[in-house]
C-alpha cells in the first residue's frame, strides 16, 4: 500500500469540503487492491518462481492458503517454507498458489486442485469431506481470536451503539473476521440479520482499512491480522482500537489431498514439526510469526465443528 498517497487524500479530504467521498472512496479502495495484487496480470495468479535442477524430473506441489492476508503478505510469510521443503524434498517443488478471494479459494479446494493446504479451521473440516486429511496444525491457539475495530473518534462504546449502522466483514465464509465476530454480536444483544447493515471486503485487512475510511463504523478482522496491520501502516492503525474481543479458537490447519504418498507425506510432516530445532528452522517460523507446528487431525478440531453448529442455529451467515 503506497501510504503517502493515501495520507495525501486523506488530507485532502479533510481540506476540501467539496470533494466527492463516493469517488474518493472508490479511488482508495481500488489504489489498497491495486497495491495488495501488484503481482496479478489481469486474473493470472501469482506463483513465486522456485529453482528446479532440470536434471531430474520433479513434481509440482500447488499449494494452497487460505486468504487471512493479501496475496503478497501471504507469500512473504510462507514462500521461506516452502522454499525448505522444496530444498529437503529434492523430488517436490512447492508452489504457493494466490487466490484471489475467499470463494475462489475455496471453489478450488472442493474441486481437489490444490496438493496442499493452510487453511481456516471452517474451511479445514469442509475439506476434511472433499477429499483431503487434517495432519497439522499452527501452534498458538491463543493468538487466533476475532476483534470488532472501531475508529477512536467514533464514539462508539457499547454494542448497541451499532444498531442502524454499518458492519464491514472480510467474506461469509472467513471463519474468525466474520463467523466469530458476528456470533459475538449475536450473543451479545445485537441482531445482525435486523439490526446492521452488512457489508463484505473479500479481505481481512480491506476490512480494518474500510473502518478507517469511515465506509462503515465497525470492521470485523482477526487479531494476528490487526498486529500485522499495526505494524505496516501505523498511521491509519493509531486512528482504531479493538472494541471487542471474541474466545480464541484454534489455528490454522494443515491438510494434505488423499492421493499423496504416505512416505512423502512423512518427509513433510517431519520438517514442518522440527523447523523449531533449529536456528535456521527458527527463522523461517519467524517470518509468519509462528514458534511451531504441530501434529493434528480432525478430532483435533471437534470444538471448531461444535462452534459451527450454534453458529448455522443463529441463521446468521449471509
Amino acid at each position: 500500500m503506497n501510504k503517502l498517497l493515501l495520507i495525501k487524500i486523506n488530507d485532502s479530504f479533510n481540506i476540501n469540503k467539496q470533494f466527492d467521498l463516493k469517488k474518493m472512496l472508490v479511488f482508495v479502495v481500488t489504489i489498497f487492491f491495486l497495491s495488495c495484487n501488484l503481482h496479478h496480470s489481469g486474473n493470472k495468479e501469482y506463483m513465486p518462481t522456485y529453482f528446479t535442477d532440470t536434471n531430474k524430473q520433479q513434481e509440482i506441489f500447488q499449494i494452497g492458503i487460505s486468504p487471512f492476508y493479501s496475496t503478497v503478505e501471504l507469500s512473504k510469510k510462507f514462500d521461506p517454507i516452502l522454499k525448505c521443503l522444496s530444498k529437503n524434498i529434492p523430488e517436490v517443488t512447492f508452489r504457493f498458489v494466490g487466490s484471489l478471494s475467499y470463494q475462489n479459494f475455496e471453489d478450488r479446494l472442493k474441486a481437489g486442485y490444490f496438493n496442499m493446504v493452510f487453511s481456516t479451521p471452517s474451511e479445514a473440516i469442509a475439506a476434511s469431506e472433499e477429499g483431503y486429511t487434517i495432519f497439522g496444525k499452527m501452534a498458538e491457539n491463543g493468538h487466533s481470536k476475532g476483534v470488532l475495530l472501531v475508529r477512536k473518534d467514533a464514539g462508539i462504546n457499547l454494542i448497541s451503539d451499532l444498531k442502524g449502522k454499518t458492519i464491514c466483514f472480510p467474506a461469509p465464509t472467513a471463519f474468525v473476521g466474520t463467523m466469530m465476530t458476528k456470533y459475538y454480536l449475536q450473543t451479545h444483544g445485537l441482531d445482525v440479520n435486523k439490526d446492521i447493515k452488512r457489508i463484505y471486503s473479500n479481505s481481512l485487512e480491506s476490512s480494518i482499512l474500510n473502518v478507517y475510511l469511515g465506509r462503515c463504523s465497525a470492521a470485523g478482522s482477526a487479531l494476528n491480522t490487526w498486529k500485522s496491520f499495526c505494524v505496516q501502516e501505523p498511521v491509519f492503525a493509531d486512528k482504531l482500537k479493538i472494541q471487542w474481543e471474541t474466545p480464541s479458537t484454534l489455528n490454522i490447519a494443515i491438510l494434505a489431498r488423499n492421493d499423496i504418498k504416505k512416505e512423502l507425506l512423512d518427509k513433510i510432516s517431519t520438517i514442518l514439526f522440527t523447523l523449531q530445532n533449529t536456528s535456521e528452522g527458527r527463522k523461517i517460523l519467524d517470518s509468519i510469526p509462528l514458534s511451531n507446528f504441530e501434529e493434528a487431525n480432525l478430532n483435533t478440531y471437534k470444538p471448531v465443528s461444535e462452534f459451527l453448529k450454534k453458529y448455522d442455529s443463529l441463521k446468521i451467515r449471509q
